[in-house]
């Protein structure tokens, strides 16, 4: 009989978080590129253990990401959250539109392709870096762009910060430098892999080459995992 002697319970559980990039995706639009966004699926478990079918499945939504416009080669901002159970098969599904309008009915979006794979997959994978070329409704891939998934386990932090940016003199890139620029920026973080991930989307600011942006709040948690020494 083994005794615990005082000793904690393992720990069953964590949080992790999740962000999405694409590469490579089909040009869906005429005039411009396309303009993605994710769809994210958690498998739901059959009820009394029972065997599914593929139709029997049931999947559901636990969030969409923002739209990036006009890129084939998207990185997502979004943190994707989700409580990692490390003794159950937690199954996702990540579907890649193109939006068409500002409905968030699907339908009126082109689909562009999915993957499936589960979370213990993605937490496996060599630096917690999981990719996969995207599925399209045929069942095919080759032709429908890749997805890379980067993952990493939260660390408990609820600090937040107020920051705000400015810029001075920028290069006016409308109109073959004739006119104003509409400056936005991105935010990142360093992984220990030695790669970035995007964190952070500013507004733009319309027409304005020395634009003052918003004071904004972010979560230090979703910076810099809370360690402020860490590289953005």
């Amino acid at each position: 009989m083994a005794v615990n002697a005082g000793l904690q319970e393992p720990k069953l559980s964590s949080t992790v978080e999740l962000h999405l990039s694409c590469l490579n995706l089909p040009n869906l639009d005429v005039l411009s590129k396309s303009d993605p966004f994710v769809v994210i699926y958690l498998k739901a478990k059959p009820e009394n253990n029972q065997i599914q079918s593929h139709n029997e499945e049931k999947w559901l939504e636990i969030q969409r990401t923002k739209t990036v416009w006009d890129s084939l080669n998207p990185e997502w901002s979004d943190q994707i959250l989700l409580d990692y159970h490390f003794e159950l098969v937690q199954e996702l599904r990540f579907d890649v539109y193109d939006r068409d309008s500002q409905s968030e009915d699907l339908s009126t979006h082109d689909y562009i392709g999915s993957i499936r794979t589960t979370l213990s997959r993605i937490m496996g994978s060599r630096g917690s870096t999981y990719s996969d070329f995207l599925m399209g409704k045929n069942g095919k891939t080759g032709k429908f762009g890749k997805m890379i998934i980067r993952a990493e386990e939260v660390q408990s932090c609820k600090d937040i910060i107020h920051i705000q940016f400015s810029a001075h003199k920028l290069d006016r890139k409308n109109w073959f430098g004739l006119g104003r620029s509409d400056p936005f920026f991105t935010v990142s973080k360093s992984r220990e892999d030695g790669g970035w991930v995007k964190v952070w989307d500013s507004e733009p600011v319309m027409k304005d080459i020395s634009p003052t942006w918003k004071e904004v709040t972010i979560p230090v948690q979703k910076l810099c995992n809370g360690d402020y020494d860490r590289p953005i």
